[in-house]
């Protein structure tokens, strides 16, 4: 009885972070949000209000400093930071080649879920055809999970991700989730405004959609729960290397830092045989958003994940996440192409 009742519970959580296939990149801020307080908007600090809001002419740091560098070294390191802060203040561009790499029309990985040897369920992720959102043509991305049937008879879980992604700027225009575990209930959505760089969450809260923040400023090539997964896939992953990109939970931007550290040959049955990079993440919180409490996600206080990517596509291959309860491992099982419906 206990070891059902364990199963039970990671299934909770692991339905939690593939959701988000599965926080790869995301799960810091998915899985198990306990009841809080609605959130204030984040105090600015004196530090931080020395920082320009619109000076693209001068340097992101401030200037004088700038001026009369301490040594080389602190001069290397503060060009470099400006040199980021300037590309986040501008639209990324993508070849034509990352794009079909990153959002190949009709592709549907689907992905097996298991616990200590026990199968929990399934996840499947689609691109569907593009569509036209709020008149920008946009690739339409679902993420789907289910409890195995043994398991939905007395813990059904049913969550639902979506995300519109303007076809050329590469982020996200609209998110939806809305997840089913057990007793437990949860929907929110988050719409983008890239003219004025804003973006806002809503959750729903007896009933009806409340807005739970605003964020101004959102720097460019800002990426959702979803969309970050396939963002990565513009990347040309090398071993040694290490690739950042700012993530939108909702709640809160955080930047996720994730270096490659291993390659090794993975042959997946009935799949293929891929040469495999192993990621490890790394999140680091945005100035004046506060830090990430234990209740925002699991792994937030504990846990260790491990994850695999074919290195020719970005392809999620296996992952590993070590949670109180034992180890989940989710792996790709079927790779195919969704065919479009004939019109009669």
């Amino acid at each position: 009885m206990e070891r059902a009742c364990d199963c039970l519970k990671a299934m909770g959580i692991a339905a939690a972070i593939l959701v988000m296939l599965v926080a790869v990149l995301s799960m810091l801020a998915y899985a198990q949000e306990q009841p809080q307080e609605p959130e204030k908007p984040p105090v600015e600090k004196p530090e931080d209000a020395k920082q320009p809001e619109k000076a693209p002419e001068e340097p992101a740091d401030g200037g004088e400093q700038e001026e009369k560098p301490r040594d080389a070294k602190e001069e290397g390191d503060k060009t470099g930071q400006s040199k980021k802060e300037e590309a986040q203040d501008k639209p990324l561009k993508f070849t034509k080649e990352q794009i079909e790499r990153a959002y190949p029309v009709g592709e549907r990985l689907t992905y097996s879920v298991s616990w200590k040897g026990i199968h929990a369920g399934t996840a499947v992720l689609e691109v569907n055809a593009k569509v036209r959102y709020k008149g920008r043509e946009c690739f339409r991305i679902r993420s789907y999970t289910n409890s195995a049937r043994a398991i939905s008879l007395v813990y059904k879980v049913e969550d639902r991700l979506q995300t519109y992604v303007d076809a050329e700027a590469l982020e996200p225009m609209r998110s939806d989730m809305k997840m089913r575990e057990g007793s437990h209930r949860k929907e929110q959505y988050v719409i983008y405004s890239p003219s004025d760089r804003t973006a806002e969450y809503h959750k729903k809260k007896r009933g009806k959609f409340v807005l739970r923040r605003k964020h101004e400023k959102v720097p460019f090539g800002i990426q959702g729960a979803l969309s970050s997964l396939y963002f990565l896939r513009t990347m040309n992953l090398e071993l040694g290397k290490s690739y950042e990109m700012n993530i939108l939970t909702g709640r809160r931007i955080t930047k996720g830092v994730f270096e490659i550290t291993k390659k090794k040959k993975i042959k997946i049955p009935d799949v293929g045989t891929f040469t495999g990079l192993r990621i490890s993440p790394k999140y680091i919180e945005a100035p004046g958003e506060g830090k990430m409490k234990p209740g925002e996600g699991l792994f937030v206080a504990s846990g260790d994940s491990e994850v695999w990517v074919d290195q020719a596509t970005g392809i999620p291959l296996v992952m590993y996440v070590d949670i109180p309860l034992g180890s989940i491992r989710v792996q790709l099982t079927k790779k195919e192409k969704i065919e479009k419906k004939k019109k009669k």
